[in-house]
C-alpha cells in the first residue's frame, strides 16, 4: 500500500484530540500475516510495506507511537508464524486476536464492545476495516453513526456501545464499483452513493473517515 493518496490533518488531531494523558489505540479489522509482514526483498518506501505496517509508521513520523494494536483474524495462525510477522517495533503493544469480528453489539467479539470497556473520550482510537464480509462490515461501520447512550438518554435508536470513542475510521467499503469487480466479486453491496453518504456522516460525527482500497 501507498497511503498518499490519504489526506490526514495530524496537526489537528494533535491539537485536538490527543491530550497528555491519552492512550493511542489501532484496532485492525481483517489482520491477516500477510498484511503485517515485510517483504524483505522490496525496497524500503510505503508502496512495498503492508498496510498495517505502512499506516502505523505514518504515525509514527508524525509523532503518534501507538501503545495499544489490536489486531483481529478470522483465518487461524501459528501463534510463532504471528510473533515472527510482527514488526519488532510493534511487538511490545501488539494484541494478536485469532478470532473474527462480529456486529452483535452485546458481544465481546465486538471490537466497539472492547475500546467501550478499556478505554475513554480522552484515548485516540483509530480503526481500519477490512474483513471482506459486507455483512459485518457495513453494519460495523454504521454503529459508529448512531449515537451513543453514555449521558442515559431515552433515545429508542442510540446504541448500547459509546461509539463516540473512534476518532479514525478506515474503511474499505466493497460497493459496486466497475473496475475493482475482478478483486472484490460477491462482496460488492451498495452503491458509490451509499459510500458517499456514509462518510459524510461519519464526518458530520466528528470522525476522520477515510476510504481504504
Amino acid at each position: 500500500l501507498n497511503p498518499g493518496y490519504l489526506v490526514h490533518d495530524f496537526a489537528t488531531l494533535c491539537r485536538n484530540r490527543l491530550h497528555k494523558h491519552s492512550r493511542t489505540v489501532f484496532v485492525d479489522l481483517g489482520a491477516s500475516l500477510e498484511f503485517h509482514k515485510r517483504n524483505k526483498n522490496s525496497p524500503d518506501s510505503d508502496a512495498y510495506k503492508t498496510p498495517a505496517v505502512a499506516l502505523l509508521e505514518l504515525y509514527q513520523r508524525f509523532g503518534f507511537v501507538f501503545d495499544h494494536v489490536y489486531a483481529y483474524e478470522l483465518q487461524p495462525e501459528d501463534p510463532s508464524d504471528v510473533f515472527r510477522a510482527i514488526p519488532d517495533d510493534f511487538k511490545a503493544a501488539y494484541h494478536w486476536y485469532n478470532i473474527g469480528a462480529t456486529a452483535e453489539e452485546r458481544s465481546y467479539r465486538n471490537p466497539f464492545r472492547m475500546i467501550a470497556d478499556a478505554f475513554d473520550e480522552d484515548d485516540f482510537v483509530v480503526v481500519k476495516i477490512d474483513i471482506d464480509a459486507p455483512w459485518i462490515e457495513i453494519p460495523l461501520a454504521k454503529q459508529l453513526l448512531q449515537p451513543s447512550n453514555n449521558n442515559n438518554n431515552n433515545n429508542n435508536n442510540s446504541s448500547v456501545l459509546p461509539t463516540d470513542l473512534v476518532d479514525v475510521l478506515y474503511f474499505e467499503h466493497h460497493v459496486a464499483v466497475k473496475e475493482l469487480a475482478p478483486f472484490w466479486g460477491d462482496t460488492m453491496v451498495g452503491s458509490i452513493q451509499d459510500s458517499i453518504e456514509l462518510f459524510a456522516g461519519l464526518r458530520e460525527q466528528g470522525i476522520a473517515a477515510h476510504y481504504w482500497i
